[in-house]
Protein backbone atom coordinates (compact mmCIF):
# COMPACT_ATOMS: atom_id res chain seq x y z
CA UNK A 1 0.00 0.00 0.00
CA UNK A 2 2.92 2.29 0.45
CA UNK A 3 4.07 1.92 -2.70
CA UNK A 4 1.11 2.49 -4.10
CA UNK A 5 0.55 5.49 -2.58
CA UNK A 6 4.45 6.72 -3.23
CA UNK A 7 3.78 6.02 -6.93
CA UNK A 8 -0.31 7.47 -7.30
CA UNK A 9 1.42 10.83 -5.34
CA UNK A 10 4.56 10.64 -8.16
CA UNK A 11 2.45 10.69 -10.90
CA UNK A 12 0.37 13.81 -9.61
CA UNK A 13 3.34 15.72 -8.71
CA UNK A 14 4.51 15.46 -12.12
CA UNK A 15 1.62 16.10 -13.76
CA UNK A 16 1.43 18.90 -11.99
CA UNK A 17 4.56 20.00 -13.24
CA UNK A 18 4.28 19.09 -16.32
CA UNK A 19 6.70 16.09 -16.35
CA UNK A 20 6.47 12.25 -17.04
CA UNK A 21 5.52 10.22 -14.25
CA UNK A 22 8.80 9.16 -12.52
CA UNK A 23 9.37 5.25 -11.62
CA UNK A 24 10.05 3.40 -8.40
CA UNK A 25 12.50 1.53 -6.90
CA UNK A 26 12.27 -0.33 -3.84
CA UNK A 27 14.92 -0.97 -1.24
CA UNK A 28 14.99 -2.72 2.19
CA UNK A 29 18.09 -4.10 4.25
CA UNK A 30 17.36 -7.50 5.98
CA UNK A 31 13.89 -8.57 7.06
CA UNK A 32 13.17 -5.24 4.93
CA UNK A 33 14.70 -6.77 2.13
CA UNK A 34 12.56 -9.74 2.23
CA UNK A 35 9.46 -7.17 1.82
CA UNK A 36 11.27 -5.61 -0.93
CA UNK A 37 11.75 -8.18 -2.89
CA UNK A 38 8.05 -10.00 -2.42
CA UNK A 39 7.01 -6.22 -3.57
CA UNK A 40 8.96 -6.41 -6.56
CA UNK A 41 7.90 -10.02 -7.72
CA UNK A 42 4.64 -10.80 -6.55
CA UNK A 43 2.14 -9.99 -9.00
CA UNK A 44 -0.92 -10.72 -6.74
CA UNK A 45 1.06 -8.54 -3.78
CA UNK A 46 0.74 -5.38 -6.25
CA UNK A 47 -3.18 -5.88 -7.34
CA UNK A 48 -3.98 -6.33 -4.18
CA UNK A 49 -1.78 -3.05 -3.08
CA UNK A 50 -3.12 -1.70 -6.07
CA UNK A 51 0.10 -0.54 -7.43
CA UNK A 52 2.31 -1.13 -10.83
CA UNK A 53 5.06 -2.86 -11.13
CA UNK A 54 7.94 -1.06 -9.61
CA UNK A 55 11.29 -0.34 -11.89
CA UNK A 56 13.96 -1.86 -9.69
CA UNK A 57 14.51 -3.36 -6.33
CA UNK A 58 17.56 -3.64 -4.07
CA UNK A 59 18.19 -5.81 -1.62
CA UNK A 60 20.65 -4.73 1.42
CA UNK A 61 21.73 -7.69 3.26
CA UNK A 62 18.52 -10.06 2.24
CA UNK A 63 17.66 -12.81 4.93
CA UNK A 64 14.48 -15.06 4.35
CA UNK A 65 14.17 -14.52 0.04
CA UNK A 66 14.49 -18.26 -0.01
CA UNK A 67 13.47 -20.35 3.19
CA UNK A 68 13.11 -23.97 1.32
CA UNK A 69 17.09 -23.49 0.73
CA UNK A 70 18.35 -26.57 3.87
CA UNK A 71 21.79 -25.23 3.08
CA UNK A 72 21.27 -21.77 4.37
CA UNK A 73 19.61 -23.45 7.50
CA UNK A 74 23.12 -25.63 7.93
CA UNK A 75 25.44 -22.64 7.56
CA UNK A 76 23.42 -21.08 10.49
CA UNK A 77 20.86 -22.78 13.11
CA UNK A 78 18.36 -20.79 12.32
CA UNK A 79 15.27 -22.96 11.01
CA UNK A 80 13.42 -23.14 13.90
CA UNK A 81 13.60 -19.22 14.26
CA UNK A 82 11.81 -18.57 10.62
CA UNK A 83 9.15 -21.71 11.35
CA UNK A 84 7.77 -19.74 14.37
CA UNK A 85 7.41 -16.58 12.15
CA UNK A 86 6.07 -17.97 9.48
CA UNK A 87 4.43 -20.83 10.54
CA UNK A 88 3.40 -20.34 14.19
CA UNK A 89 0.67 -23.24 14.51
CA UNK A 90 3.41 -25.93 13.49
CA UNK A 91 5.45 -28.18 15.45
CA UNK A 92 8.63 -26.59 16.53
CA UNK A 93 11.67 -28.28 14.72
CA UNK A 94 15.12 -27.69 14.82
CA UNK A 95 16.02 -28.59 11.36
CA UNK A 96 14.43 -28.50 7.98
CA UNK A 97 12.35 -31.07 6.69
CA UNK A 98 13.83 -33.07 3.59
CA UNK A 99 10.87 -31.98 1.37
CA UNK A 100 9.83 -28.09 1.99
CA UNK A 101 6.89 -27.66 4.09
CA UNK A 102 4.24 -25.51 1.92
CA UNK A 103 5.03 -22.08 4.05
CA UNK A 104 8.39 -22.52 3.26
CA UNK A 105 7.46 -21.87 -0.45
CA UNK A 106 4.97 -19.47 -0.03
CA UNK A 107 6.63 -17.27 1.90
CA UNK A 108 10.02 -17.30 -0.19
CA UNK A 109 9.75 -14.23 -2.61
CA UNK A 110 12.33 -16.59 -4.83
CA UNK A 111 9.58 -18.45 -6.09
CA UNK A 112 8.20 -15.53 -7.52
CA UNK A 113 10.40 -14.76 -9.96
CA UNK A 114 9.65 -14.66 -13.75
CA UNK A 115 11.18 -13.08 -16.93
CA UNK A 116 9.85 -9.95 -17.25
CA UNK A 117 10.50 -9.02 -13.33
CA UNK A 118 12.35 -5.85 -12.72
CA UNK A 119 16.21 -5.88 -12.38
CA UNK A 120 17.57 -6.08 -8.87
CA UNK A 121 20.69 -4.47 -7.31
CA UNK A 122 22.16 -7.27 -4.59
CA UNK A 123 24.41 -5.73 -1.60
CA UNK A 124 25.70 -6.70 0.91
CA UNK A 125 28.83 -6.95 3.66
CA UNK A 126 31.62 -8.62 3.19
CA UNK A 127 31.77 -9.50 7.15
CA UNK A 128 28.11 -10.81 6.66
CA UNK A 129 26.93 -14.20 7.96
CA UNK A 130 27.31 -17.13 5.08
CA UNK A 131 23.79 -17.75 5.26
CA UNK A 132 22.96 -14.27 4.64
CA UNK A 133 25.80 -13.84 1.47
CA UNK A 134 23.97 -17.38 0.29
CA UNK A 135 20.76 -15.91 0.18
CA UNK A 136 22.00 -13.07 -1.88
CA UNK A 137 23.68 -15.45 -4.21
CA UNK A 138 20.61 -17.75 -4.73
CA UNK A 139 18.21 -14.16 -5.28
CA UNK A 140 20.97 -13.47 -8.22
CA UNK A 141 21.11 -17.02 -9.85
CA UNK A 142 17.18 -17.27 -9.63
CA UNK A 143 16.99 -13.75 -11.48
CA UNK A 144 19.67 -15.22 -13.94
CA UNK A 145 17.82 -18.54 -14.79
CA UNK A 146 14.81 -15.77 -15.32
CA UNK A 147 16.24 -13.84 -17.62
CA UNK A 148 15.94 -10.64 -15.04
CA UNK A 149 19.19 -8.35 -14.78
CA UNK A 150 20.71 -8.25 -11.34
CA UNK A 151 24.37 -6.75 -9.55
CA UNK A 152 26.19 -8.35 -7.10
CA UNK A 153 27.72 -5.70 -5.09
CA UNK A 154 29.95 -7.20 -1.74
CA UNK A 155 30.40 -4.14 0.90
CA UNK A 156 33.92 -4.35 1.99
CA UNK A 157 34.94 -4.74 5.60
CA UNK A 158 31.48 -4.23 7.02
CA UNK A 159 28.92 -6.02 9.19
CA UNK A 160 25.31 -7.04 8.83
CA UNK A 161 24.48 -4.19 10.79
CA UNK A 162 27.02 -1.46 9.65
CA UNK A 163 26.32 -1.67 5.62
CA UNK A 164 23.24 0.49 6.63
CA UNK A 165 25.16 4.11 7.95
CA UNK A 166 27.86 2.65 5.02
CA UNK A 167 25.39 3.14 2.61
Amino acid sequence: AAVAFVQRDARERAATAGRPAPGVVVMGHSAGAYLAAFVALDADVQRAAGMAPVCGAVSVSGAALDLRDRETYALEDNFDYYSARFAPDRVARAEPPPVPEPWQTEASPLTRVSPGDPPFLILYAGGETRALQRQSALLDAALAAAGVPSRVVVVPGRSHTRIVPTL
